[in-house]
């Protein structure tokens, strides 16, 4: 079952429950759906999941922890940053890379949606330049 349709059966179970927040963020993700959508073609899970860890960023920058609850839901479990830490580390040795030069081969392989760039970026570079 594709995440699109899981968010759908959600909304309605929410409705049936009296459950207004979670409807109403469905609802906004829908409509963040809809303005990709091309000719009713349903987006991949991929796409539907950079939607939604988008809209967790917003709802973090605003403050709003019940979104953040909400969305936390529908998005796969972040690494820690020793789990990733571990992981850039083995690409590192896997591969030989020694300094910043390879640092943008190391990020290409870092393919886990797990992952946040942001912070893989961080640890990368304390890796290539030690």
């Amino acid at each position: 079952m594709s995440l699109q349709v899981k968010l759908r059966q959600d909304m309605v179970a929410a409705m049936k429950s009296g459950d207004t927040d979670t409807r109403d963020l469905i609802r906004v993700a829908a409509g963040e759906f809809g303005r990709e959508m091309n000719n009713g073609i349903e987006l991949s899970d991929d796409r539907v999941l950079e939607i939604l860890k988008k809209m967790k960023q917003d709802a973090t920058d605003l403050g709003n922890l019940g979104e953040v609850e909400i969305l936390d839901r529908y998005l796969p479990q972040m690494f820690s940053e020793t789990q990733i830490k571990l992981v850039i580390n083995k690409i590192i040795q896997d591969n030989g890379y020694s300094g910043m030069q390879d640092m943008g081969k190391v990020m290409s392989e870092i393919k886990s949606p797990s992952i946040d760039g942001k912070i893989a970026s961080k640890i990368t570079r304390e890796l290539l330049t030690q």
